[in-house]
């Protein structure tokens, strides 16, 4: 598996924001990206779907809260013709701020 991108951030947020509020709207920009390929979800776990051309995806979501800190999680495995596509993206909060770790990989 080759690395093609991954970077991290992190956003300090305002004193009136939500943290769960910001991650959310964030998730919601993610699943948006997602139902342009075919997806119907999200739910927690392994789901399957079909793409525009036929080909078959696979995501898994993961979700967690606790009191004053929650993570984000998702992986979506794309198969092309070099192999399969890996993106992988991870949303958390704590402490005022927003973190997000971003990653895709393509290989055989």
């Amino acid at each position: 598996m080759r690395r093609v991108a991954c970077y991290a951030a992190r956003s300090q947020l305002i004193p009136t924001e939500s943290g769960a509020a910001a991650m959310r709207s964030l998730i919601d920009i993610v699943v948006a990206w997602l139902r342009s390929k075919g997806f119907q979800g999200p739910s927690e776990g392994t789901q399957t779907f079909t793409l525009p051309d036929n080909r078959l995806a696979t995501t898994v979501f993961s979700e967690s809260a606790i009191p004053d800190a929650g993570i984000f999680e998702l992986s979506l495995d794309e198969p092309t013709e070099f192999g399969l596509f890996f993106t992988r993206i991870c949303f958390a909060w704590r402490d005022g701020a927003l973190h997000h770790v971003s990653g895709a990989a393509s290989g055989g």
